[in-house]
């Protein structure tokens, strides 16, 4: 069982007072059951002790500064039970040697009493069974401590969670949006009765969109552009003609994927900081191309105080995007507009090909980017549609990542995955999915009994295992040799056969 690493909460604070009484008691408990063979008078008893005492302070001194350094280093890789067990056998090691190293030595030297190797066995291990169980309090009371402290952080962790859960609570249900459509569907109600029943369909589909997908990372464009339609519309309602807007979306581009409430939160920012009159009518523009979303405003701002609030929705919808690809978010201002460009996200595909949404959980792919796709039912892999290029990286640009991570090894064979590790870091994560897809088929393409039957003769065995890192390896060697390989293996008989046993 390995252990989460334990937050870094310090050390409780020493009280030199017990110490002191600690040191004292354990001077004398020494002085008793060495028993000298000559008695001493009571300055020299009094000068033992302290160098007893004294050599105890210069231990415990040192136990203190290491326990915790020691405990902060091991939490993560050992048990609480463990820690304690090898702090109090360190702690008695220790003692075991300033006794036997400094203070009987002194001892010998001060009182003119000699020791024999015996008495070494004997007090050594006796002033570390002290130390030790002075170590042994000390560890527990720093346990408590530290469990004390990870329980207040826990709770403040739970504080936390709660006051993050209830803001976004308060996001999802607007009460200046809610009041503003309730008066506007008020004053509706009377004079066009079918308007108002269509403002109430909306409204529902706004609220029930935000209540619904706050889990989810992204959505598609379609969806968010209904739920901006509807917003739009009751928004309408209330400036009429002073709001105008237009989409240009074409429908291949409805298919992609943006933040959840990415798009809302730019029609409400426009809304919210630029005057809406009869003087100044508010222009909103969507239009979707080239991988981009647009969102472009008329700049008429009711008050320009109000534009430093405006950088905290952007910098939280700038941070989110920055987490699901490498393309950043654009912000432009010109004299008379208010852009913002954000990327449209490619449609995640799994291994087994069944459409998800993009989350964190998708990096996973990653870390199995070299190894079988999972297969449900013993459905054979041949089964599985990699052919799609729909679910497959540009040939030309796959080919370049491999042969930018061939130079980039320099024949190293294990540095050569961590060098595409290191390309695949820089795309996105729907990027990732794209490439290992692209991967497993060009590895499935090099699955064929004539590559098998070479690869068998060359090496004098081959089993399925080494097989599939012998085609990886085929594939991390470049576009020419590939093909050149899996059209004619005879091919690599010209290899020297050390160079294919590296794999």
């Amino acid at each position: 069982m390995k252990w989460l690493p334990a937050p870094k909460i310090p050390a409780p604070k020493l009280k030199s007072f017990p110490i002191v009484v600690v040191l004292v008691i354990t001077g004398v408990l020494n002085y008793l059951l060495l028993g000298f063979p000559s008695p001493l008078d009571f300055s020299n008893r009094l000068l033992f002790i302290g160098l007893v005492a004294a050599a105890g302070l210069v231990a415990f001194g040192v136990l203190a500064w290491l326990v915790p350094r020691h405990i902060n280093r091991q939490a993560e890789n050992a048990s609480p039970r463990e820690l304690i067990a090898v702090t109090v056998l360190a702690s008695g090691g220790q003692a075991c040697g300033v006794a036997c190293l400094v203070l009987l030595p002194t001892v010998e030297a001060v009182f003119g009493v000699e020791f024999e190797a015996a008495d070494y066995l004997v007090y050594g291990p006796m002033f570390a069974l002290v130390a030790a169980a002075v170590t042994a309090i000390y560890s527990l009371k720093l346990f408590i401590h530290r469990w004390k402290g990870m329980l207040v952080l826990e709770q403040e962790l739970k504080q936390a969670v709660l006051k993050a859960e209830f803001e976004s609570l308060k996001n999802q249900v607007n009460p200046h949006f809610l009041f503003n459509s309730l008066n506007i569907l008020s004053a509706l109600i009377p004079e066009d009765p079918t308007n108002a029943v269509t403002m109430v369909e909306r409204m529902s589909k706004v609220f029930r969109y935000n209540l619904q997908n706050t889990d989810n990372a992204t959505s598609r464009l379609g969806d968010e552009l209904k739920v901006v339609e509807s917003y739009l519309f009751i928004h309408q309602m209330r400036f009429g003609e002073n709001l105008r807007y237009t989409l240009d979306v074409p429908p291949i581009e409805t298919e992609k994927q943006v933040v959840t409430q990415g798009l809302l939160t730019l029609v409400e920012n426009a809304l919210k900081h630029n005057e809406c009159s009869r003087e100044k009518p508010l222009h909103l523009r969507i239009e979707a191309a080239e991988g981009w979303l647009v969102v472009t405003n008329t700049l008429q701002l009711k008050n320009r105080l109000h534009t430093d609030s405006t950088g905290i929705g952007l910098k939280n919808l700038r941070h989110r995007y920055a987490l699901l690809t490498t393309r950043e978010m654009v912000v432009a201002e010109t004299a008379g507009e208010f852009v913002v460009k954000v990327p449209l996200l490619a449609v995640i595909v799994n291994v087994d090909h069944k459409q998800t949404k993009i989350t964190t959980e998708n990096m996973e792919l990653f870390n199995n980017l070299f190894g079988e796709p999972k297969q449900e039912n013993n459905k054979s892999t041949k089964n599985q549609n990699f052919t799609s290029s729909e679910n497959l990286m540009d040939e030309d640009r796959f080919w370049k990542i491999i042969q930018a991570a061939k130079d980039s090894s320099r024949g190293d064979y294990e540095q050569h995955y961590e060098e595409v590790a290191k390309q695949l870091y820089k795309l996105s994560p729907d990027e990732i999915i794209l490439f290992a897809n692209s991967f497993r088929f060009f590895r499935g393409q090099a699955n064929t009994w004539e590559l098998w039957g070479a690869i068998y003769i060359i090496q004098g065995g081959c089993d399925k295992d080494s097989f599939i890192v012998f085609r990886e390896w085929v594939i991390g060697q470049g576009k020419d040799f590939y093909f050149k390989t899996i059209k004619g293996p005879e091919t690599l008989a010209e290899l020297e056969t050390e160079f294919i046993e590296e794999t």
